[in-house]
């Protein structure tokens, strides 16, 4: 396995909101002083498969999330994940601070799945609610009557400790990869006075989910160091018909100057891409402005796979 280009940048999607500054510069006035976390990490644990989801299919549930407050002074924080039992559609994790009677509470719902926990009549500060906190209800095709939720709240600043969770894209019929490897090999400058640094796009690059691109695709990005041949991003995405599309271009998610497009529908889950080719015609591959071109007349053909990361 060589290095791939771009592995120093981080998993996810930056920040943005009031989760990114100081750990507890949130407000919440149940909490004291007001000062309230801007972000909790939820892990869940135990999810079986119930009703019609079968072949261990809810055990995609069982991961470690992230929710962030929903409005500056709410008590109530929460994150979208994919649903494996609805066309991984996105659901809801919500955390909601609340008090009933004289007692501090903290509840986790997941759709239909409710955690709750009585926190005793102590005002809390801003790191003192953590731990397990105990199943309540499980409804739906899932069940979660096994489960545990354990809640920590972040007391860390910025982006890195408060990322987003990895995407839905209902074309990857499972939880979609957060990174992927795309490795292009075989593109050559298009004349000796052309850009004699057409080898860089000849490499394994690190892309990041962008989420939903162009309105309706789920797409996947790496951007180079600078503008390099008239280029400087790596994009792939999902497009109709399940088909994967790579592009090396210099406008993000505009046309590629130089592209490789699935002909038919990949039989694979997006999270068990192993070096899966990206088929390549002469009609889908274009010459850069800057020199480069993967040659229509070339031999060999320049080629293009994709690789979830939890398979590099």
């Amino acid at each position: 396995m060589g290095q791939v280009f771009g592995t120093d940048v981080f998993r996810f999607a930056p920040c943005v909101g009031p989760c990114c500054g100081d750990a507890c510069e949130c407000e919440c006035d149940l909490f004291v002083d007001s000062l309230a976390p801007c972000c909790w990490k939820v892990i869940i644990e135990g999810f079986e498969d119930g009703g019609t989801c079968e072949d261990d299919t809810c055990a995609a549930f069982n991961d470690t999330y992230y929710v962030k407050q929903t409005s500056q002074g709410s008590c109530v924080y929460d994150g979208t994940i994919c649903n494996p039992c609805d066309n991984d559609l996105a659901s809801l994790l919500t955390l909601t601070v609340y008090k009933s009677g004289s007692n501090y509470r903290i509840k986790v719902e997941l759709d239909d799945h409710v955690w709750d926990k009585d926190f005793g009549e102590s005002q809390p500060s801003c790191r003192d609610l953590t731990g397990l906190i105990d199943h309540l209800t499980d409804s739906g095709n899932c069940s979660s009557t096994g489960t545990t939720c354990t809640i920590t709240p972040i007391t860390s600043a910025g982006s890195a400790a408060c990322p987003d969770n990895l995407g839905c894209c209902e074309g990857c019929s499972t939880v979609t990869p957060g990174l992927i490897v795309v490795s292009i090999r075989d593109i050559i400058s298009a004349a000796p006075d052309s850009c004699v640094d057409c080898d860089i796009f000849n490499d394994d690059f690190l892309l990041e989910w962008a989420g939903i691109v162009r309105s309706t695709s789920c797409g996947w990005v790496h951007e180079l160091p600078s503008l390099t041949c008239d280029a400087i991003y790596i994009t792939a995405e999902l497009i109709s018909g399940n088909r994967i599309r790579v592009d090396i271009t210099k406008n993000l998610w505009g046309s590629g100057k130089i592209r490789w497009e699935d002909l038919a529908p990949f039989q694979t889950a997006c999270n068990d891409w192993d070096d899966y080719e990206i088929l390549w015609s002469t009609e889908s591959l274009w010459r850069l402005a800057g020199g480069c071109e993967g040659g229509l007349n070339q031999t060999p053909k320049p080629t293009c796979h994709i690789t979830a990361w939890d398979n590099w």
